[in-house]
């Protein structure tokens, strides 16, 4: 292994680890420093930046800037600037390394790479999660310190494997992912997966849908006869699936609506916040019709009286919250790439191209699904899901520039 890959592979795996300290350790803040150093060391090495990635990435920089600029004139307090600061920066540099990286080196390495990222990421939080509960799990209490964004680039992996490249490890990485979704009792991720599966099976030709039809459902089926068994976590799910109509109130979604409609409110009350937004650090809660039913329940003055400082858990009021309309442009850049490898995957296979290209196929999947998740799930809160967003990002960056030359030829 050369230099700058063994650079690269400790880099990837700094960040991947997702250590929640207590507040005041900052044991996390220092990992992400050094990975931040590698990955800079990474670019050094290389010798040139990614002109391209620079060009996609410039929306960010400015929305990084006015964030900034917005928290600090806002009085945030500094260490909530600089906590939701962080993860935007993190992933700005690792969208700038993995363009690089798609630049310079194979397909088959930047595969092993990305999976390992992936799977130490969710092993790592899995198991922080278990020691955090003091060896145990208690599944309604922790179940959102098990969940990490790399569960939907190991699925990916898992579709990958299972409709195109027949590899153990492909579909070692779906049941790992379906195995800590289960656990975790999060509906949020269960969508993303169908949604995932739906769109995996778009870019098939047509003779091969039935088949893939036919196994899925036959899983789906194995799956959903395990909610029969007398297990403690397929009871959680009955018991989380049906406590809509039992007490006719859904506190998860009640939470998103109630801290989305405060977002909005405060982005609505004047001209300078809706164009600028609050900058980074800006602290969120619970507002409207909905927050009545979140008080109701938690009680008002609880410490779960509040949503999370900075984008929240939607990701596209989060951005607009933060930077503006710049943060809505942020959002545009995202949607559009997303846009066009789904165009390129298509492409081939209106073509009856034989060989697919498993990278571009699992990160466009991935990014279909962060973009469904990012509805209902705070992502450029967390470092490490922030790392695997520009993971994701910079590889699509290269490889759709790569598709629309080679077409040109």
């Amino acid at each position: 292994m050369t230099l700058s890959r063994l650079i690269i592979f400790i880099a990837g795996t700094l960040f991947a680890l997702d250590f929640r300290s207590d507040e005041g350790a900052y044991f996390d803040e220092i990992l992400s420093l050094l990975a931040c150093i590698l990955s800079g060391c990474y670019l050094l090495v290389q010798k040139r930046l990614p002109i391209d990635a620079l060009v996609w990435l410039l929306p960010f920089a400015i929305f990084i800037f006015v964030g900034s600029i917005r928290g600090i004139v806002g009085d945030q307090s500094t260490r909530e600037l600089v906590v939701s600061l962080l993860p935007m920066l993190i992933f700005f540099i690792s969208t700038m390394v993995f363009a690089v990286l798609a630049k310079r080196e194979d397909k088959l390495f930047l595969l092993k790479l990305v999976c390992w990222i992936s799977v130490i990421a969710t092993i790592s939080t899995f198991v922080q999660a278990y020691i955090i509960n003091s060896n145990g799990y208690d599944l309604q209490n922790i179940r959102w310190r098990m969940l990490h964004l790399s569960l939907i680039v190991l699925f990916a992996f898992g579709l990958c494997g299972m409709l195109h490249t027949k590899v153990y490890l492909f579909r070692f990485c779906l049941m790992l992912s379906i195995s800590v979704v289960f656990l975790s009792l999060t509906r949020t991720y269960l969508v993303c997966f169908i949604l995932m599966w739906f769109l995996a099976l778009a870019t098939l030709p047509v003779r091969k849908r039935f088949w893939t039809v036919a196994i899925s459902f036959g899983f789906i089926f194995i799956c959903s006869s395990l909610l029969y068994l007398n297990l403690e976590t397929t009871s959680a799910w009955q018991t989380r699936l049906i406590s809509f109509s039992l007490t006719e109130v859904d506190l998860t979604l009640a939470t998103r609506l109630a801290e989305a409609q405060y977002q909005i409110s405060l982005l609505s009350a004047t001209p300078v916040n809706a164009f600028l937004g609050l900058g980074f650090g800006a602290e969120s809660g619970y507002g409207g019709v909905f927050a009545d039913i979140v008080y109701a329940t938690l009680g008002e003055g609880s410490t779960e009286d509040k949503g999370i400082s900075g984008f929240g858990h939607n990701m596209y009021i989060g951005f607009v919250y933060v930077g503006g309309i710049f943060g809505l442009i942020c959002i545009f850049r995202l949607i559009t790439l997303f846009y066009a490898s789904l165009k390129i995957v298509l492409n081939q296979k209106a073509q009856n191209e034989v060989e697919t290209n498993e990278l571009l196929f699992i990160c466009m999947l991935s990014l279909g699904g962060i973009l469904t998740f990012g509805l209902a799930g705070g992502m450029f809160n967390v470092r490490s899901m922030s790392f695997v967003i520009g993971m994701i990002c910079g590889l699509l960056i290269s490889l759709v520039n790569k598709s629309k030359q080679l077409s040109k030829v």
